[in-house]
């Protein structure tokens, strides 16, 4: 009876230490990242995840456009383009029937621009050619309607715009594009500030509404921002015009002395002949604007309200009699006023 009792207690032990032993396996603790590789830019990409694990794992995304797979221990990561401006999370789970570990995967949406691109004003007569930096973490294409404008993939951040010789201005542009994201990059062929320089015509409708032409040379002055216009009627008077290169456009400031005729001394005033206002204060000023709208093959600059002169709209130029030099002359009359003017390229 005694020895049946021992064998029970000896039994009893050994069940015991077997659980025992069993209670030791590494059945916590033993799920390691090694090495992940899940941040991702916008394009469609692979990543992995290397884990260490005595026993077999799984994985799982919780984002249908990141998908997983798993060989060994290595977890397999697929994401899709990011075709939308903000980044976007997804989270793998990996488990090996004990325990589980989250890894968080990250992809940057889609990125185009330019760097500091300003249009450039390309000459007439002489084209040009000029370097477009972007940045795009996606592949990008280029796209144009204007057959004019070259362009040519210098490399995965820079193009270069080629525009050949022409005989009056024009404006385009180009496109860069990746995937839903679009840039419009301009270009303009508007004439330099040696384009300007010579022979133009200018039309214009003068005090009884009759339009006239009178031939104008715009000469080139030394700080090569202003011209000299020569050849205003009646008197072929002269007068400073200003260029803005960028925009190509003229300014005519009014104020300017232009002469004594043996009567009066004659100043440029800027006028609004429906009002009947005019004004000699310098501050104002009448615009010339490349007129790409006209229907006239050849180069056109319409002048137009430069919006200077508050509650007037500037539509004319004045040669305006006064009985002495200003600021003490006083108003006499106009010997001419050249109203909806415009330069018409020789």
């Amino acid at each position: 009876m005694k020895r049946i009792f021992n064998l029970s207690i000896m039994i009893l032990v050994a069940i015991s230490c077997i659980r025992c032993s069993s209670d030791d396996d590494p059945l916590t603790g033993s799920l390691k990242i090694i090495e992940s590789d899940v941040t991702f830019n916008a394009e469609m990409a692979k990543g992995s995840i290397i884990i260490e694990s005595i026993h077999a794992i799984e994985a799982k995304s919780n984002k249908d456009w990141c998908t997983v797979s798993t060989s060994g221990n290595v977890v397999h990561v697929d994401v899709t383009t990011n075709i939308a401006y903000e980044g976007r999370n997804a989270l793998i789970t990996v488990s090996n029937g004990y325990e589980s570990i989250n890894i968080p995967v990250t992809q940057q949406g889609a990125v185009l621009m330019i760097d500091n691109y300003e249009a450039i004003n390309f000459s007439v007569y002489n084209g040009g050619e000029t370097i477009i930096k972007y940045k795009s973490n996606l592949p990008v294409t280029i796209e144009t309607e204007d057959e004019w404008i070259n362009y040519k993939v210098i490399d995965d951040n820079s193009i270069s715009i080629t525009v050949e010789s022409t005989t009056k201005p024009r404006k385009g542009m180009i496109t860069l594009v990746n995937d839903n994201k679009s840039v419009d990059v301009e270009v303009k062929q508007l004439g330099t500030f040696q384009d300007l320089v010579g022979s133009w015509q200018l039309f214009y409708y003068d005090m009884k509404g009759k339009l006239s032409v009178a031939n104008v040379t715009l000469v080139g002055n030394k700080d090569g921002e202003s011209f000299t216009l020569v050849g205003i009627p009646p008197y072929n008077a002269k007068a400073m015009v200003s260029f803005e290169e960028k925009s190509s456009t003229l300014t005519i400031n009014a104020g300017q002395y232009l002469g004594y005729n043996g009567q009066h001394y004659l100043y440029l005033t800027i006028q609004d002949p429906v009002k009947g206002n005019f004004t000699s204060n310098s501050a104002f000023y009448y615009t010339g604007l490349t007129d790409l709208n006209t229907g006239i093959d050849a180069w056109v600059y319409s002048f137009v309200d430069s919006g200077s002169w508050s509650g007037y709209q500037i539509n004319a130029l004045g040669v305006s009699a006064y009985n002495a030099k200003l600021p003490d002359g006083k108003y006499v009359g106009d010997y001419a006023r050249l109203q909806y003017c415009m330069l018409i390229r020789q």
